[in-house]
């Protein structure tokens, strides 16, 4: 492995030569109960390399149809997820979630075949105990890992990790955000439960609104490219019966102009919170497994979020007195807006470009 001190050297050796290109493949997982937030942060990372003279490509695993459509709007290319790193120098893998823990030899395998091909590996991590360098660190042949979440840690060890909320990979419309104004009162309310929310959480926030009967709220709910025709459908009867101003917006291209709109947001887990944090707007998370519950304690302790746990303990009794005690608290929305805007600024996918261009120098 190269070593930092190396790496600089190398890079004060090339800076003369300026901008050039320099391939990168970026291999996610999309969809079904993976989501989209793991391409979503990709393609913040890929725009950020294609300014610092990256050839990006992607390689789709899972839905390649609803990944396919993201990745042409940002304008790269892409291909489904079979042997075609041939060329690629710098390889970004998001492949890590509950399935992948769960049987880890399909991207062990890839990885070796990587490796085999003279390519560098950078891989985005899962958090905590869930993740492969917790599981499998000593057989992994990676050049960078990359934990990007609140209460992860630079660590002493042969291979760099690039550790906590700093790196977040979000778009550049949350880099630097202003300041919001916190309302004293406050009536308008973001739902937003990823782009699939394969366990309906959507439904159960709705069924929550519907106990609030001493205030008429204003509210938006997401409706993500994934959800399922049924359910949107289902969703969308609901917001038309309801006593509420509720309005569904369907997948949006960015959330930050409805975070920013908003008062409150309830969210599930994953990218979001962090976007949520970076416009400073106060939020709610229900997580939708244990797994996701593990990783939403640390990032509770920024004090940028209330953390109700996982769904299946969860009431719409419950998430109804949590969000009218946070409704009737300027003081603590206040505190949670500041709190999120001082530990993520929205620089992560930049910060992890670099490091992904210093890495093809050396």
């Amino acid at each position: 492995m190269t070593s930092p001190r190396d790496c600089r050297v190398c890079l004060l050796n090339r800076f003369s030569a300026g901008l050039e290109d320099w391939p990168l493949l970026v291999a996610v997982d999309v969809g079904n109960r993976v989501g989209f937030g793991h391409l979503k942060r990709c393609i913040a990372i890929g725009e950020h390399a294609r300014l610092a003279g990256a050839q990006v490509n992607f390689q789709i695993g899972g839905d390649f149809a609803a990944g396919f459509r993201l990745i042409e709007m940002a304008g790269f290319d892409c291909s489904i997820n079979v042997n075609e790193s041939a060329g690629a120098k710098i390889i970004l893998a998001d492949r890590v979630h509950a399935e992948t823990l769960d049987y880890p030899q399909s991207l062990e395998v890839d990885i070796a075949r990587w490796r085999e091909d003279g390519a560098r590996i950078v891989l985005i991590d899962g958090a905590g105990t869930d993740s492969l360098r917790h599981l499998r660190r000593p057989h992994l042949p990676i050049d960078l890992f990359v934990a990007p979440y609140a209460g992860e840690r630079q660590t002493e060890s042969s291979i760099r990790i690039l550790a906590g909320p700093a790196f977040a990979p979000l778009g550049a419309e949350y880099q630097s955000a202003a300041r919001r104004e916190i309302r004293p009162e406050a009536d308008q309310i973001l739902v937003s439960c990823g782009g699939s929310d394969p366990f309906e959480i959507t439904a159960r926030i709705m069924a929550a609104l519907e106990e609030i009967r001493d205030r008429r709220l204003v509210v938006q709910v997401v409706l993500g490219p994934g959800f399922e025709p049924s359910y949107r459908a289902g969703l969308v009867g609901a917001a038309h019966n309801s006593p509420h101003r509720i309005e569904c917006v369907n997948a949006p291209d960015s959330l930050a102009p409805h975070m920013r709109w908003c008062d409150l947001a309830v969210t599930t887990s994953g990218l979001t919170k962090y976007e949520l944090a970076a416009t400073g707007t106060p939020a709610l998370l229900i997580s939708p497994d244990e797994m996701h519950a593990r990783a939403n304690e640390p990032f509770a302790e920024l004090g940028s979020a209330a953390d109700l746990g996982a769904i299946k303990g969860v009431t719409p009794a419950d998430i109804a007195s949590l969000l009218r005690a946070l409704l009737n608290d300027r003081q603590r929305r206040f505190a949670m807006s500041r709190a999120g805007m001082r530990e993520v600024d929205g620089r992560g996918a930049a910060r992890i470009a670099s490091a992904l261009r210093e890495l093809f120098l050396c």
